[in-house]
């Protein structure tokens, strides 16, 4: 398999997972252990300046600061040479919806509670339609199937599209009574970001092949994504 350089690597996620340029989602870890990923805000834990000081949220912050995406933060994303003051390795996600709050450059299925076999009657259908899904595995136990669009199309036909293949598999709360998929963007439209994807690829889960591409018979491809 082709090594691909960390410039190429950082060009396959700035090409692939376009989401909002204005807000970057990092993961943290509390003191009990838990974690969950939050934006990256300057103001963040600065007394009198960060909402979440006060016990609150970014949504009740009147000092928000956000800070965009830029290459470096691929990089430690993509190399897994982040930690934060507890020895955490930092992970980096995006938020699908575009700065418009209505479109999109990909829609994702999240398969947590179903077999390989749902994934690729999802993949094959999306291939008779035209498409060309991308498979990757999530961080544990699941898959992610994607549909990159080289233009923004709306985030409310981009779900269109895989809950109508939902539906042509059998696979919807109607039909086979299994759990549905999640799709990112979870919303067709929001007036903040909406919900974020953890983004693919990171070489501490590439190790373990996780977050990682596979073919259409689960078989890892290495970071290969052109070769699936």
């Amino acid at each position: 398999m082709k090594e691909y350089t960390t410039g190429e690597k950082v060009k396959i996620q700035k090409d692939l997972f376009r989401g909002s340029p204005t807000v970057v989602p990092k993961t943290w870890t509390a003191k009990d252990g838990k974690t969950g990923f939050a934006p990256m805000c300057s103001n963040r834990g600065v007394p009198n300046m960060c909402a979440h000081v006060d016990g609150k949220t970014c949504n009740d912050c009147t000092n928000k600061k956000y800070k965009p995406w830029n290459d470096t933060m691929r990089i430690h994303h993509l190399n897994s040479d982040e930690k934060d003051g507890k020895d955490n390795i930092i992970e980096y996600g995006v938020y699908p919806l575009l700065e418009d709050g209505v479109s999109c450059y990909f829609v994702a299925a999240d398969f947590d509670d179903r077999p390989f076999s749902d994934v690729k009657k999802l993949h094959d259908k999306l291939k008779e339609w035209g498409f060309e899904p991308t498979i990757f595995r999530s961080k544990s136990k699941g898959w992610h199937v994607y549909i990159f669009f080289s233009e923004p199309v709306e985030a409310k036909y981009a779900r269109a599209i895989m809950r109508e293949c939902f539906n042509q598999i059998g696979m919807c709360p109607s039909g086979d009574g299994g759990k549905m998929p999640e799709l990112f963007p979870k919303q067709d439209s929001t007036s903040a970001f909406g919900n974020l994807i953890r983004l693919p690829m990171s070489e501490h889960r590439l190790k373990d092949e996780r977050c990682c591409p596979v073919n259409e018979n689960d078989i890892p491809v290495g970071e290969e994504v052109s070769a699936i």
